[in-house]
């Protein structure tokens, strides 16, 4: 180990270097920061720590498992039971139908990269119109239009009312 009296440069040059990268590591966020309010994208649309039982992959029929079905195509139905929805993407709400038949109620945000998030067979919505950011809650899980019990059906498209293109 170095002398410190024979090399103070070294202490000079060393000392404020570390507590730089100790003020970096503590403002850093942890991992489930994406499940904050703070407009930043969200990996899924509950809340942070919570599991979830995904009962519908994409591409399969959520009424008829080992079948496709073009209304399940890329999307994922998530087990909630009358919870908080939570927006995954800043962006604005395209479209709130309180009746949209099979789909139930639902919103439609337009995410800011331009594609649409879908969020279906909710109870309840929080927000109807306007802007969004991520993490704000936007609406409560339910079991309106053509469902079997309470969930989360979601999916982001590219383009607005086509069949998407790709899952969340």
């Amino acid at each position: 180990m170095a002398d410190r009296a024979k090399h103070p440069a070294v202490l000079r040059l060393v000392l404020p270097a570390l507590l730089v990268a100790a003020f970096i590591l503590a403002s850093t966020p942890a991992a489930e920061a994406h499940n904050t309010w703070t407009g930043a994208y969200r990996k899924w649309p509950w809340k942070a720590g919570i599991d979830r039982t995904v009962t519908t992959l994409p591409g399969e029929c959520p009424h008829c498992p080992g079948s496709e079905s073009s209304s399940a195509w890329k999307a994922i139905d998530a087990s909630m039971y009358y919870e908080t929805v939570y927006s995954i993407s800043p962006g604005s709400i395209a479209l709130y139908q309180p009746s949209g038949g099979k789909a139930g109620m639902y919103l439609l945000v337009r995410d800011a990269d331009g594609s649409y998030i879908t969020y279906e067979h909710l109870s309840r919505a929080l927000v109807t119109s306007g802007t969004v950011v991520a993490g704000q809650p936007i609406a409560v899980s339910g079991c309106s239009g053509n469902c079997y019990g309470a969930h989360l059906h979601f999916q982001r498209q590219t383009v607005r009312h086509s069949r998407p293109t790709h899952s969340v």
